[in-house]
């Protein structure tokens, strides 16, 4: 429960400039969101030619990543919902972002070559 829950719709204060600290934090959070989706659909492409040797502008590769963003986000949607109505919403998003954070990292480092972690089919050994 929060310190809102008894509140009627009289008593809240409407507006962004009262609900500053709520709105930043939801125009960072969707930031947050674009930037991934961003580098997801210039990075994704990239890799899976030059690392899978999938055509590019494959309709396949879109169709995947469509399904498996779709998939993943609906399922992590209800734990969140789960998660944020034990231990509060900013928590959560907190929680989220933290878990989020190094993802960039690691495309920019595979990208580079450095790669943080490869999987076995993957390796240079394995390609001929």
């Amino acid at each position: 429960m929060t310190m809102h829950d008894n509140l009627t719709h009289s008593e809240l204060t409407h507006g962004i400039r009262a609900n500053l600290d709520q709105f930043l934090h939801q125009l960072l959070q969707v930031m947050l969101v674009g930037f991934t989706i961003g580098m997801m659909r210039t990075v994704v492409p990239a890799l899976s030619e030059s690392e899978f040797g999938v055509p590019k502008n494959s309709f396949m590769l879109l169709t995947a990543f469509v399904v498996a963003f779709g998939f993943v986000k609906g399922s992590l949607n209800f734990v969140a919902g789960r998660l944020s109505e034990r231990i509060g919403r900013k928590k959560v998003l907190l929680l989220g972002w933290s878990a989020a954070l190094p993802i960039p990292l690691l495309v920019i480092s595979r990208h580079r070559g450095a790669g943080l972690w490869q999987p076995p089919c993957c390796s240079a050994s394995t390609r001929g």
